[in-house]
């Protein structure tokens, strides 16, 4: 006789295993981003961004968010300012320190 595996049915009452990460953690992105509100309030701290594709051979940055100009965001690193098209962004997170 074949066996079937018994799985349980989710309950509406059972609460998830997995929650949601609070709001101030959970990533800005330059194209997803709720509001201009979110992306505005993030500006002036410090961030961690992402690209899809190497620049000046690194696809990581760690710097201070700037403005964004039109399709440019501007991230001010150690090194300089730098300017990022929005479409070369993967996600911009913002760092924290325990």
């Amino acid at each position: 006789w074949p066996t079937t595996a018994i799985r349980p049915v989710p309950s509406p009452t059972t609460a998830p295993a997995e929650t949601a990460a609070p709001a101030e953690e959970a990533p800005v992105t330059v194209e997803t981003a709720p509001s201009p509100a979110v992306f505005t309030d993030s500006c002036g701290r410090e961030v961690e961004l992402h690209t899809y594709r190497p620049v000046n051979g690194k696809k990581d940055f760690t710097g201070i968010l700037g403005e964004k100009e039109g399709k440019t965001v501007i991230l001010e690193t150690e090194e300089g300012p730098l300017s990022f098209d929005q479409g070369d962004i993967s996600v911009i997170r913002l760092t924290f320190e325990i």
